[in-house]
């Protein structure tokens, strides 16, 4: 027999599709923002170690921007990443009020660092309506460059403690 058995190609697409609605479910019952709990402004999505997105239910962002700046074998259990860089983000985010955070997703592995290797991530992607800049929904009509919160993909934890050099490094970047 050649190829994937069309059974277990139904279960495994029917788990992924399974897991991205639980993702959006946990974001949806539990936003404070208004653009994601009453707009339903958000997506998720589980791409695979290779940055394809497996699931294609609905759009998200890009993994590329985190795995170009980590590459996977410096990922432990525990990094959270987040981005919203227009920039930066090689076209995963169209402006600043969408906010992307990307997790790894690990299994065992005894030749990995650690005895663990990235197989997946999943990701959420919401866009909230103000984020800092000189009016409010932080897009002046008038602007020649962005304005507000820029973050540029670092990581927001690791290992899972809450990253506080790189939250002071983005604030200094962003004038705060």
């Amino acid at each position: 027999m050649t190829g994937v058995d069309p059974v277990v190609l139904e279960i495994v697409q029917g788990s992924l599709a399974a897991i991205e609605m639980e993702v959006e479910t946990a974001i949806g019952r539990t936003a404070r923002s208004p653009m994601i709990r009453d707009a339903h402004d958000f997506r998720a999505g589980i791409h695979d170690r290779k940055l394809r997105k497996l699931t294609g239910r609905s759009y998200s962002a890009l993994v590329h921007p985190v795995a170009r700046d980590f590459p996977l074998e410096t990922m432990r259990p525990g990094d959270v990443f987040f981005h919203n860089d227009v920039y930066l983000s090689e076209g995963g985010i169209g402006h600043l009020p969408d906010l992307c955070v990307t997790v790894p997703v690990f299994v065992e592995d005894a030749s990995a660092p650690e005895g663990q290797a990235v197989v997946a991530f999943v990701q959420a992607f919401g866009h909230h309506d103000d984020i800092g800049g000189a009016v409010p929904g932080s897009m002046p009509s008038h602007a020649t460059s962005v304005i507000g919160f820029r973050w540029n993909g670092r990581p927001f934890m690791r290992r899972p403690a809450f990253d506080s050099i790189h939250v002071r490094h983005n604030a200094a970047l962003n004038g705060h």
